[in-house]
């Protein structure tokens, strides 16, 4: 017998491997189109495994609006970055992290780098009301240094962490400061969605992500296409 026959004789056989092709050509063509969306990056993303999110410190004097188009036009893995913004502690403690590792490796200190937080209307009367992230998340969590913040040049409507670059402040507290470019970088975060479980072997999902939820990703898209144009679409 030929021991490539078992291809064609088996369906089941060679629709999984004409699915291991597929999903190994789209992971490609997704993971060069990044790398071609992230040249004027620097680094290299820090994936916190916490939340599956991955930050990185961008060295460039920017100002707020100026670093949020830039991390917006960022994309990992086909994924638009965004300032990052921090709900929790645990991840402001794991942002100093990303930034003490980038400070090391770049021999360099920043005084502050801008996150994803503004003031909302920018006019209200109390420097420490109304402040929103950009992503939508909710504003519960802060780390503001003493006496933050305090709107002390007035226009202190942009959220910024401190690096290791200011004396007078503890690195990973938080400064609300003005528009202009004096910041010394700022931080973007990719928020990818997480794989979901969408189906299983008898049609229900089956509380794993796996080979059946893939496939029925990929059923979804054929179908969106319209039929099977490329002819790669199982029937």
């Amino acid at each position: 017998m030929n021991r490539l026959t078992w291809i064609p004789r088996y369906p089941m056989h060679r629709k999984m491997l004409a699915l291991v092709i597929m999903v190994t050509l789209v992971m490609m063509v997704s993971f060069l189109g990044a790398l071609g969306a992230r040249r004027e990056n620097l680094g290299t993303p820090i994936v916190w495994d916490v939340n599956g999110h991955a930050y990185e410190v961008v060295d460039q004097h920017l100002s707020w609006p100026s670093a949020r188009d830039f991390a917006a036009s960022q994309l990992l893995m086909g994924v638009p970055g965004h300032l990052a913004t921090i709900t929790s502690a645990e991840e402001n403690d794991f942002v100093v992290s990303v930034i003490n590792a980038f400070e090391s490796s770049q021999g360099v200190q920043h005084n502050l780098l801008w996150l994803g937080g503004e003031q909302i209307p920018h006019n209200a009367p109390n420097p420490a009301e109304d402040w929103t992230w950009i992503t939508g998340e909710l504003w519960s969590y802060t780390n503001w240094a003493p006496g933050e913040p305090n709107d002390a040049a007035g226009g202190e409507y942009y959220l910024a962490v401190y690096g290791s670059g200011n004396p007078n402040s503890s690195k990973g507290t938080w400064n609300d400061d003005f528009l202009g470019e004096g910041n010394t970088g700022f931080i973007i975060e990719w928020s990818p969605a997480r794989p979901a479980d969408i189906t299983g072997p008898d049609g229900v999902p089956d509380g794993c992500v796996d080979a059946f939820d893939l496939g029925a990703l990929l059923a979804a898209w054929c179908s969106v296409a319209g039929g099977n144009p490329c002819g790669t679409c199982f029937p």
